[in-house]
């Protein structure tokens, strides 16, 4: 009996249950925090690629209305999940030749300021210009982070 109460209690090598506990419940946390901070870097990065893909298809509309394309300007339509690459002077949204770029639902347009109040910013041919230059933001709710996007009325556009 003396030896059987000597290898229950004695110096057996092993970790007892706390212990591994322990080293779960920490293992869990940072698994945790991992997770977030990946899904923090991929809306940055959505919030990013947005903005570029923006400000490239802009550059186009301006590009095709500077080149007199269809001998009339080509704009972008902004709206809160979306815009839209169109052609001509007034936005039609059932033109068959709409260009619409849909966001992830973490990202929106917001704060839509243009020369004028509409939603379109209208490249006039043949020079480029815009009337409707203004300002507007893509914002993530997710990470509370915006970037904002300035057009000028010569039709440059920073970011």
């Amino acid at each position: 009996m003396k030896n059987i109460l000597k290898k229950l209690g004695g110096n057996e090598k092993g970790f007892s249950l706390t212990e591994i506990t322990i080293v779960l419940i920490i293992l869990a946390i940072g698994f945790g925090f991992s997770v977030l901070y990946t899904q923090t870097i991929q809306v940055q990065s959505d919030l990013k690629s947005i903005s570029s893909n923006f400000v490239g298809l802009a550059r186009t509309a301006q590009s095709n209305a500077n080149s007199g394309k269809q001998g009339v300007g080509t704009g972008v339509h902004l709206d809160t999940k979306e815009y839209v690459l169109f052609e001509g002077g007034v936005y039609d949204p059932n033109a068959p030749t709409n260009y619409t770029v849909e966001m992830p639902s973490t990202i929106d347009i917001q704060n839509i300021n243009l020369n004028g109040g509409g939603s379109e910013v209208i490249f006039l041919s043949p020079k480029g210009e815009t009337n409707t230059h203004g300002t507007f933001s893509f914002f993530s709710s997710q990470n509370n982070k915006s970037i904002p996007i300035t057009i000028t009325n010569i039709g440059s556009i920073q970011y």
